[in-house]
């Protein structure tokens, strides 16, 4: 049974909770088998196979070349992402480098590009979207130039769960010669994740995303790539992450990714009920209220609603009052008071855009905890109708 503080959770797609079976994981190198994992007396000895075994539950998880594929640990899908963009284009030897990109990616993807373009390092295409918010693949197709570089587009989006259609962009990628990476963050251990049926030469994860620790992630990168390091030191992780590594939490991600798929598929059919369940239960007890993005290709666990006549932080702070946890857009960007970009650009009404939640469901959620969720909406939702703080 869910806890009292995770069954009215609804914000899974800012982080998860750390599932029990993954802290079980992590206990002992918390504790007595602390090793450094670049020593060679035993305890680092342990500490190192740890990390190894961590890194072969990735890549069977994933559905990678063990023999083709590295894995190098990160402290985050940010850091991923940045050393995917940053070390192809240093990589590359080419100034700028022209890669394309999405409008509606993650901070961690816009601001890593921003910065390669304001140092000239980069040229980027940046895709539009209509209004599902899905990228399309002949625009990819379109934008290609001689000279590409780097293709990158996340998988599922962080804000509306829309999914992009990677393998098809994955497919003109390798057709004109193209690297292209995906940032996986929030897919993976929600949708089938499969590193070699996608075709891509990058993927970045991010533990926390499904049920595993924060402050690490991962970069899985196809062998024959060649990147440049960020960070350089003692020559950790084959040399592309220098500095000691966190045992525990890279333990804590096998773990993590090892359960999330063994359970993905009894939980996205559970989920996608209790999200049918939570947009049909606010559309019966409140007017002017729209689901974001397309409805056919998303995660089973993420639905973005714009509410007419609302501010949408408004109704996350009231909620917040009542015990509920949700979201007014990514957590990158929540604290900030910019209109959402990927509703924006979206081309979506500026009442939707204003009005806009983000639910996003996990483990703990239930049918009881989701029928919570709509009272208390609908009570807010009139509540701010009226004219009334709370």
């Amino acid at each position: 049974m869910p806890s009292p503080e995770t069954a009215h959770y609804f914000d899974h797609a800012a982080t998860a909770p750390l599932a029990p079976e993954v802290q079980e994981a992590m206990r002992p190198y918390l504790g007595e088998r602390f090793g450094n994992a670049s020593t060679i007396y035993p305890l680092g000895v342990e500490a190192a196979y740890a990390v190894e075994r961590a890194r072969l539950q990735v890549l069977r998880a994933l559905h990678a070349d063990e023999a083709q594929t590295r894995v190098v640990f990160t402290g985050s899908a940010t850091e991923a992402i940045n050393l995917a963009h940053k070390g192809m284009v240093w990589a590359s030897g080419r100034r700028p480098a022209h890669v394309i990109s999405c409008v509606t990616e993650h901070s961690a993807s816009l601001q890593s590009l921003r910065w390669l373009e304001t140092r000239g390092e980069a040229a980027v295409t940046w895709l539009p979207v209509g209004v599902t918010g899905r990228a399309d693949p002949a625009g990819v197709e379109r934008a290609l130039r001689p000279g590409t570089a780097l293709i990158s587009l996340m998988l599922a989006n962080s804000e509306t769960g829309v999914l992009h259609p990677i393998a098809e962009a994955a497919r003109t990628a390798r057709a004109h010669g193209v690297l292209i990476h995906c940032d996986a963050a929030q897919a993976a251990g929600k949708v089938p994740v499969d590193f070699a049926a996608l075709g891509v030469d990058l993927l970045s994860i991010n533990a926390h995303k499904f049920h595993g620790p924060k402050g690490v992630g991962a970069l899985l990168i196809r062998g024959g790539v060649e990147i440049e390091p960020l960070i350089h030191g003692g020559g950790q992780e084959g040399g592309l992450r220098a500095g000691t590594e966190n045992v525990a939490g890279i333990v804590g991600l096998g773990a993590a990714i090892e359960l999330a798929v063994r359970l993905r598929e009894a939980e996205a059919t559970r989920l996608l009920g209790l999200r049918r369940r939570v947009i049909e239960g606010v559309q019966s007890r409140v007017r002017g209220v729209h689901v974001h993005g397309d409805q056919t290709h998303c995660l089973p666990s993420t639905l973005n609603l714009g509410i007419e006549d609302v501010e949408g932080p408004r109704v996350v702070a009231l909620m917040g009052e009542r015990g509920f946890s949700i979201a007014a857009g990514s957590a990158c960007t929540a604290r900030g008071t910019a209109r959402s970009h990927v509703l924006t650009a979206m081309g979506l009404p500026e009442a939707q855009v204003a009005g806009a939640i983000r639910i996003s469901l996990g483990r703990g959620n239930t049918a009881s905890s989701a029928d919570d969720l709509v009272e208390a909406l609908a009570e807010v939702i009139d509540s701010l109708r009226r004219g009334e703080s709370a």
